[in-house]
């Protein structure tokens, strides 16, 4: 079946979990619900547990992802069945339940009981030149297909600390998904502070998903490493502790709107705030 579900995954999203799964980070935090006909699956949503600290408070989530039927099966309910199977295997047991949508879809999640909800993001426009104390040490890029450089990477994750007001918890998996695949070229390690960053570089704009260290981090030293690739602009993949010191925008991407089911999870648009960029499942 995994086979399968792979198939289907990239015929509809363009990847697929092979590489994830061989390299043991396919989880039991990511439950596929698929309809099966003979040996193909024909329907999926899947289920994704997600364990999140929110100021202090923990807290743990279904979101829904890989939502897809094949071509020929669409328009049947499918998707739907599936989707009121996950709630109500689960809505009981966790404090909310939520998923991301493109635009094309935004009358079919209320159907099940979902609002559209909103998301904000933190960005900041600095001048390299004139920050204090700029790092002696860069960062260094990270080769993320060499095994050891993977193991001491994970072992930085299990001993980090949240530098984020909304933090994933427990998800390994999930973070080995991102950058051993679509951000395997966007990790550095900065020496001078032994914290590693997961940054895009797009033109003059940082796009810094996560920190990873054992220390709650001054995020000015993380842009500090990042000052000889001519920055103008960081936009933050997370929610900052101190949410002062940066500007903030309404989050508007087509393909990533937010939809939530419960109460708790208002919290997000109320205390604007964001889904950290790496656990989008």
């Amino acid at each position: 079946m995994r086979k399968s579900l792979n198939e289907l995954t990239n015929n509809t999203y363009g990847f697929d979990f092979e590489s994830w799964y061989k390299n043991g980070y396919w989880l039991d935090k990511y439950i596929p619900y698929s309809l099966v006909e003979g040996n193909r699956v024909i329907a999926n949503v899947s289920a994704n547990i997600m364990d999140f600290e929110i100021n202090g408070q923990k807290k743990q989530y279904i979101q829904l992802g890989t939502v897809m039927t094949t071509p020929e099966y669409r328009n049947q309910g499918l998707c739907s069945f599936l989707i009121q199977k996950v709630i109500h295997e689960w809505k009981e047991k966790v404090n909310g339940i939520y998923l991301f949508a493109n635009n094309t879809v935004l009358d079919f999640y209320p159907k099940f009981g979902f609002s559209q909800s909103v998301e904000y993001q933190y960005y900041k426009e600095i001048e390299i030149s004139n920050l204090q104390n700029p790092c002696k040490t860069l960062c260094k890029k990270v080769d993320m297909s060499n095994k050891f450089n993977q193991k001491i990477f994970i072992e930085s994750i299990n001993s980090s600390v949240s530098n984020t007001k909304l933090a994933m918890k427990n998800n390994i998996g999930l973070i080995m998904f991102y950058t051993t695949s679509f951000l395997k070229d966007c990790i550095y390690y900065i020496p001078k502070i032994n914290t590693y960053a997961i940054a895009e570089i797009k033109g003059n704009i940082l796009i810094l998903h996560d920190v990873i260290s054992d220390q709650i981090i001054n995020i000015e030293l993380v842009i500090q490493a990042f000052h000889s690739f001519n920055i103008t602009k960081i936009e933050l993949g997370f929610t900052p502790h101190d949410t002062e010191k940066y500007g903030v925008s309404l989050l508007q991407e087509n393909d990533t709107i937010l939809f939530i089911l419960g109460k708790d999870l208002e919290c997000i648009a109320n205390n604007k705030m964001m889904f950290p960029t790496l656990s989008h499942a």
